[in-house]
């Protein structure tokens, strides 16, 4: 396995950071691609973590931003919920700078998450991942994932259906 992408081209970065970095869980590796100034802004995930943590003991706005604290915090909290989750790389499209990346998170909720107990339930929800990357590195990520069917699969929030809402 290498510890650098293949090169500086956006769509090797990416790749490197989806399969080393987050896949095969090689954190230490995160400074090689991640700008010390990214900007992250995770518009799905992050919602839902904010949604648990002000439904339980926790503090909403204490989520992180930015990028070494907010990449630390939230593979921190996945690894210990979901210890065998991926990122499984969909359609993937690159314009200059920019990579546009659908992908699929699947994993077992096997651990605590943010007070919600192990259910043991399988995982799968999809996501949108916009990132730049300028000289090797990525210097900005969009992400909108699909926080609803996160939540409803870990049982966080009932499904319409479940609360009189027709179908």
């Amino acid at each position: 396995m290498a510890d650098v992408p293949a090169s500086a081209d956006p769509e090797d970065v990416v790749d490197f950071q989806f399969e080393q970095i987050v896949n095969n869980r090689r954190h230490d590796l995160a400074a090689t691609v991640f700008h010390p100034e990214m900007t992250i802004r995770r518009m799905g995930v992050q919602g839902a973590v904010r949604h648990l943590l002000a439904a339980g003991e926790g503090d909403p706005d204490a989520v992180p931003e930015g990028s070494e604290t907010g990449f630390d915090y939230m593979a921190a909290i996945l690894d210990a919920a979901f210890p065998d989750f991926r990122l499984v790389v969909g359609t993937q499209v690159a314009a200059g700078e920019v990579v546009v990346t659908r992908a699929t998170f699947v994993a077992t909720h096997t651990g605590e998450f943010l007070g919600l107990p192990a259910t043991g339930r399988r995982i799968e929800f999809d996501e949108v991942l916009i990132m730049r990357v300028h000289d090797g590195r990525i210097t900005e990520v969009w992400a909108l994932a699909d926080e609803l069917s996160f939540l409803e699969q870990l049982g966080a929030v009932g499904r319409p259906r479940e609360h009189g809402v027709p179908s």
